[in-house]
């Protein structure tokens, strides 16, 4: 949990749970880099844009011509039977 708190000027008082960034809210950063993260991956990894391109490129990268086309949805014959 981590303030949203921006500091505002200090000619203005504090109006505390009136202010949108008030109060303590959850903070999500990516398991690989460190950086704020922008989807939660099974449920419980973190990721930045970037890393998790990263991890399912790999991932994608292992799978066999025919196992991708099935998840893309394109039908494959292979012509040298």
């Amino acid at each position: 949990m981590e303030s949203d708190c921006v500091g505002c000027s200090p000619d203005l008082p504090c109006i505390g749970s009136g202010c949108q960034y008030y109060g303590q809210y959850p903070h999500f950063y990516c398991d690989d880099c460190g950086d704020p993260a922008d989807y939660i991956l099974d449920g419980e990894e973190h990721y930045c844009a970037d890393c998790l391109a990263d991890r399912l490129n790999d991932e994608f990268d292992d799978l066999s011509v025919n196992e991708k086309a099935e998840m893309l949805d394109h039908l494959v014959v292979s012509i040298n039977g």
